[in-house]
C-alpha cells in the first residue's frame, strides 16, 4: 500500500515515478507474468538483427530480454542510451526491429516518430507495438479510475494533445485513432509502413484487476491460469466490447 500513496506524492517527477514502479514491478508477480507473455508475443515476431526499445521506461523488457538496446527520454541506470523517440542519436537503416511498449500513447507528435522509424528501420524491418486499446468497456473503466486523458478529436496523431508537458503525460485514445479507427489515414501517411499484423490482446479479466502499475492487485498470483484460460475461451465473443490492449506490428516496405 505503501507504494501506490508514495506514486501519488511524486506524481509530477517522472524520474522518481520510474523508480517507484519498478519495485512495484518486483514486488507484483501477477503483473510480471502479464507482461511476459506479451514480451513472448513480441519475441516471436522479432526478426534477426538489432533490436532497439523506444521508451523503455522502467527497463523491464531488456530484463527479460537482454539482446537489445534500451532508450528512454528519461535518464536511468538501466538504460542504455537517454534520448527522444523523435529525435535517435542512430543512423539511417541501422535497426532491424524497434520495440515499443505504452510508448505512442505518450507522444506529442507520433507522426515525427514514425519519420524517425522510417529512417532507422532497415528494409522489411519491424515496429512492434502494444498499446491500450479503447473498447467501450475499458473506456469506463479508465475513465473512471486511470490518469491518463483519452481524447478522441486528434487526427491520426497530429497535434494529439493540446496540452503536454512531460514525457508521460498521454492520451490513450491515440493508438485506437491510429491503428483501428483511423487506420487508413496512417497508411496514407506513411506508405513505406505495413501494419503486417494486429490483434486485440485478451487479458480484458487479469489486466484490469491487477491493478497494473497505479493500483492494488484485486486478484492472488494463483489465479492467473485458471482466469488466463477464462479469457481465452471468452474472448470471441467479448474482446471486442472488454479489450484493453492491442498488439501491432508494422513491417517497414
Amino acid at each position: 500500500m505503501f507504494k501506490y500513496r508514495a506514486l501519488r506524492k511524486v506524481w509530477g517527477n517522472d524520474k522518481k515515478r520510474m523508480i517507484i514502479y519498478r519495485e512495484i514491478w518486483k514486488r507484483k508477480g501477477i503483473l510480471r507474468r502479464i507482461y511476459f507473455d506479451w514480451y513472448e508475443l513480441i519475441i516471436a515476431w522479432l526478426k534477426k538483427g538489432e533490436t532497439l526499445v523506444v521508451g523503455s521506461g522502467t527497463g523491464n523488457f531488456k530484463e527479460y530480454y537482454p539482446n537489445c538496446i534500451s532508450t528512454d527520454i528519461i535518464s536511468n541506470p538501466w538504460i542504455d542510451i537517454a534520448a527522444d523517440a523523435t529525435k535517435m542519436p542512430l543512423r539511417a537503416g541501422i535497426i532491424k526491429n524497434i520495440v515499443c511498449i505504452d510508448l505512442i500513447h505518450h507522444l506529442k507528435r507520433p507522426e515525427v516518430f514514425f519519420k524517425e522509424v522510417v529512417r532507422i528501420l532497415q528494409k522489411d524491418g519491424r515496429l512492434l507495438v502494444i498499446e491500450p486499446h479503447i473498447s467501450p468497456v475499458s473506456f469506463i473503466i479508465r475513465k473512471l479510475f486511470h490518469h491518463e486523458s483519452m481524447d478522441n478529436m486528434c487526427s491520426c496523431g497530429y497535434n494529439q494533445s493540446p496540452i503536454k508537458e512531460k514525457p508521460l503525460d498521454a492520451n490513450m485514445m491515440l493508438p485506437t485513432i491510429l491503428f483501428f479507427t483511423k487506420v487508413d489515414e496512417l497508411k496514407k501517411n506513411y506508405p513505406e509502413l505495413n501494419i503486417r499484423y494486429k490483434v486485440l490482446l485478451n487479458n480484458f479479466i487479469i489486466y484490469p484487476l491487477s491493478g497494473g502499475f497505479n493500483y492494488l492487485n484485486l486478484i492472488p498470483e494463483c489465479s492467473y491460469n485458471i482466469l488466463k484460460m477464462c479469457e481465452n475461451l471468452l474472448a470471441p465473443l467479448l474482446k471486442t466490447l472488454f479489450a484493453f490492449k492491442m498488439f501491432v506490428v508494422i513491417e517497414k516496405r
